[in-house]
């Protein structure tokens, strides 16, 4: 029994809501160094 721990297959094994919150979560990340950015 081997459980494969890397970065995509979490994501791709993650439930619907998970992977909407980590997509919510990335653009917020985004979002926030966009405006630290531009102020800068």
């Amino acid at each position: 029994m081997t459980h494969d721990l890397s970065f995509w297959s979490l994501i791709t094994n993650a439930s619907l809501i998970v992977q909407l919150i980590m997509l919510l979560l990335v653009l917020v990340s985004l979002g926030s160094w966009w405006v630290i950015v531009k102020k800068g």
